[in-house]
This record gives C-alpha cells, sequence and structure tokens, in this order.
C-alpha cells in the first residue's frame, strides 16, 4: 500500500528519485523495515503490546496443597479442595485489551487502504514492468 502510494504521488510532486534495493545516481534507498517511520515505529510498538498482552491472557496455575508439610497428590476425584492440580488460567482484562488493540491495528490498516491515490498516474503496485514501462518514453530516453 506505501509502495503504490508513494508511486501515485509521483505525478503530482515528482520526487528526487525512485526506491530501489541498490540506489544508483539520483534514486533513492529502500525505507528501512519497508515503512516510512511513522507508520513503522506505531505498527511496530502495537504489535509488540499485543504480544505482550496475548501472552498474559492465558498462563499455567500449579496449585500445590501441603498437609503437614506433605503435598497431596491429585487422585482424579470431583473434591480438589485438599488435593494439588494444574489448570490452565486466564485474565478477561488482557484478553479484552488485546481484542481492542488487535481491532485498532486492523482499522489502521483498512483506513490506510481506503485513501485515494493522486490522479495522472498509472496503477501499477509494485511491478517493475508497468514501473519501468512509466519512467522510459517511446523513443528510448529515460525520464528518471
Amino acid at each position: 500500500m506505501f509502495a503504490s502510494r508513494e508511486w501515485s504521488l509521483y505525478a503530482s510532486k515528482p520526487k528526487a528519485g525512485l526506491r530501489t534495493s541498490w540506489a544508483v545516481g539520483q534514486q533513492r534507498s529502500t525505507y528501512f523495515l519497508q515503512l516510512p517511520l511513522r507508520y513503522a515505529i506505531p505498527f511496530m510498538t502495537l504489535s509488540l503490546v499485543l504480544h505482550w498482552m496475548i501472552s498474559q491472557s492465558l498462563f499455567y496455575v500449579a496449585v500445590r496443597v501441603l498437609v503437614h508439610g506433605v503435598e497431596r497428590p491429585y487422585t482424579g476425584g470431583k473434591d480438589r479442595g485438599n488435593q494439588s492440580f494444574e489448570t490452565l488460567g486466564y485474565s478477561p482484562i488482557a484478553i479484552i485489551m488485546s481484542m481492542i488493540t488487535a481491532a485498532v491495528m486492523m482499522v489502521a490498516v483498512v483506513g490506510h487502504a481506503g485513501r485515494k491515490y493522486a490522479p495522472g498516474m498509472p496503477f501499477a503496485a509494485a511491478s517493475s514492468a508497468a514501473i519501468s514501462a512509466a519512467c522510459h518514453s517511446e523513443d528510448g530516453a529515460e525520464n528518471l
């Protein structure tokens, strides 16, 4: 999405040169993390927070019951009150916050995808053939 948007902006606001993997001459190198930093840093931060909250949502719980210093192992009965056992715990707050964070990230991506491209430039996405055709005139002279 970001590469397509930058490509469409060349029609209205030409920049110094195309972004390439290995810049030569007036070309520019690619973005670090493949995104402009104003988008990469918030998304990386939200991703880090989301993964941390998901890790806090479910957790292992081991309850050890000691009677006079001796552990009472779980024997499979319904009464766990005086027996040790293991189970899976969960945190509703962490689950809800994970869902909210994921929803915010999805809304941001969908919102950015809905932005209009600048008119005047053919839609090329990341097609190197279309970009090459747009950069060269019919007589073979390079425009950029």
